[in-house]
């Protein structure tokens, strides 16, 4: 049970540096300290990041879930960006609705796979 603890909390460390070196980055590039035209347009990328640490790092079946749903935010997010097959703010914002639907769904099946799987070994 430690053990999960110590590595949890290297995880928040993590998440918490990169966090705080990014927002400094963006801070600076709104002051006008540092010019980052490129990488403000790539900002939902950021949730593939997440996304990709929950989904291939699973502490529990929810974060599989979690993960998945994550990562196709951020598509959304690119699409209504970019205007990927005629996406944009006022006309899909009904697909995060469907999305987070979807991903309660997903998250039950594999909670109750994963008690299945428990009962099955005891």
């Amino acid at each position: 049970m430690k053990a999960d603890r110590k590595g949890n909390t290297g995880r928040q460390v993590w998440w918490g540096v990169a966090l705080i070196l990014i927002g400094v980055l963006f801070l600076m590039d709104r002051f006008g300290a540092l010019e980052l035209p490129a990488v403000w347009n790539l900002w939902p990328a950021v949730f593939f990041v997440i996304g990709g640490a929950k989904l291939f790092t699973p502490g529990e079946p929810k974060d599989i879930a979690s993960g998945l749903t994550l990562i196709l935010m951020g598509v959304w997010f690119f699409a209504n960006l970019e205007g990927w097959w005629g996406f944009d703010f006022e006309n899909s914002w009904p697909l995060i609705l469907v999305l987070v639907g979807a991903s309660t769904l997903l998250e039950v099946a594999l909670e109750r796979g994963r008690r299945a799987k428990e009962q099955d070994h005891v």
